[in-house]
């Protein structure tokens, strides 16, 4: 081999190693796991001086130490997190880890029974006793039972189901090993946050799913019955990119079926549902922000819509965004002339939860960018979608399809 081979081998080699490591990282979680506990054990026996004490306690809002918590202790190596010791919360809601104090920390819970909490990134010293800060967690106390059966009355006996909550932390059921109805269509819900609406759903078969939304965590003996209009048909791999989280969770909804906003386009014209241009007509409206995704990719086939439907179909976009009122308008005045949008273009102000409710009346529990609301030629919002899945080609053309039922609902009320 040649000097020249062998400099091209020594560059290569640790780059393929970088990649099997990583691979190993992200396929194979327990391999992982394994090569981080050989790390550390390595590195406090080899410097048993540079030890440390980690401590902490989780509690839940009102500050009682919540017992039983599965806790991890999570290190930064080469910029990558890496899953170090567990353990569990003793009686009082306690833990305690021993770690070498060679890199950066994180503490994290994991526990179907309560939401997820971390701590921010903390460095220890030799022979320390770190104190963590209190990890606070809400426990998922509440409970309930019903049961589902088909339009004819037929039990819907041995569906996988699931349920989640608004809550972005918590998730109490097993995806990859779901829960099951019995043969009576019966089904019972361990953990449900006190105070958070849920979302229940039940697959029909392997790709088509039923979800109930705003559920109270206070409801007993629910009594469901699966509907065509509530059934979604997925796309394959759905599983994969978690889309019927991504479907079930926002709970967005109009009050009294209505939504009202006075908002300036770009010229500062102000423009309302009540405005002649769109009284008895289908309107969607589009709430998107500049940086979102989703939402770019969705706006360019809104574009699209606008041309196919003419004056059949009225679009609004209202767009929220970051920095000053000056930097907001130019962000919607970027989306103009970026995708030539030919709809109007309202000035929503800035991207929070509170101002899209004080700027949109109606709108409940807004959730997240795009938010596409669906109106009738009566004013009433007959569906409201959240997100634009177009993570792959084949999830775009699903999209497109779940748009296109939306849009024909409202045109052909």
């Amino acid at each position: 081999m040649s000097h020249k081979d062998q400099n091209r081998k020594a560059q290569i080699v640790p780059v393929v190693a970088c990649f099997v490591l990583i691979a190993a990282v992200v396929l194979l979680p327990s391999v992982a796991k394994a090569y981080s506990d050989r790390l550390l054990s390595s590195i406090m026996a080899n410097d048993p001086n540079s030890v440390a004490t980690i401590k902490g306690t989780v509690v839940d809002p009102a500050g009682t130490g919540v017992p039983g918590i599965e806790v991890s202790c999570w290190y930064i190596h080469h910029d990558w997190p890496w899953e170090g010791p567990r353990t569990q919360t003793n009686s009082q809601g306690l833990y305690q880890f021993t770690i070498p104090t060679r890199f950066p920390y994180e503490i994290h819970t994991e526990s179907p029974t309560c939401t997820y909490a971390q701590t921010d990134t903390f460095s220890v010293n030799p022979n320390e006793t770190y104190q963590v800060e209190d990890l606070v967690v809400i426990p998922a106390t509440n409970s309930c039972t019903g049961r589902i059966t088909f339009q004819d009355g037929q039990p819907a006996a041995n569906l996988s189901y699931g349920y989640i909550s608004n809550n972005r932390s918590f998730y109490p059921t097993d995806e990859f090993n779901p829960p099951r109805t019995n043969s009576r269509g019966e089904f019972e819900l361990e953990h449900l946050l006190p105070n958070e609406l849920f979302s229940f759903w039940v697959f029909t078969d392997e790709n088509t799913f039923c979800v109930w939304k705003r559920l109270d965590p206070n409801s007993q003996n629910l009594d469901l019955t699966i509907t065509p209009s509530q059934c979604i048909e997925l796309p394959p791999d759905w599983l994969m990119y978690g889309l019927h989280y991504a479907i079930a969770r926002p709970m967005t909804y109009a009050r009294d079926s209505r939504i009202q906003f006075s908002l300036p386009d770009l010229q500062g014209n102000i423009i309302s549902l009540e405005d002649e241009q769109f009284r008895n007509k289908p309107v969607l409206v589009n709430i998107c922000t500049s940086l979102c995704g989703g939402c770019r990719q969705e706006i360019p086939y809104l574009v699209n819509l606008k041309n196919q439907y003419q004056q059949d179909l009225e679009i609004i976009g209202i767009v929220f965004d970051y920095g000053t009122e000056e930097e907001q308008l130019e962000a919607v005045n970027s989306i103009a002339q970026e995708f030539d949008v030919n709809y109007p273009l309202l000035v929503g102000g800035a991207r929070e939860q509170e101002v899209v409710a004080n700027a949109i009346h109606g709108l409940e529990l807004f959730s997240g960018y795009p938010t596409t609301i669906y109106i009738d030629r009566n004013g009433l919002v007959r569906h409201v979608q959240v997100g634009f899945f177009a993570v792959t080609e084949e999830y775009r053309q699903w999209q497109i399809q779940q748009v296109e039922q939306h849009i024909q609902s409202i045109l052909n009320e």
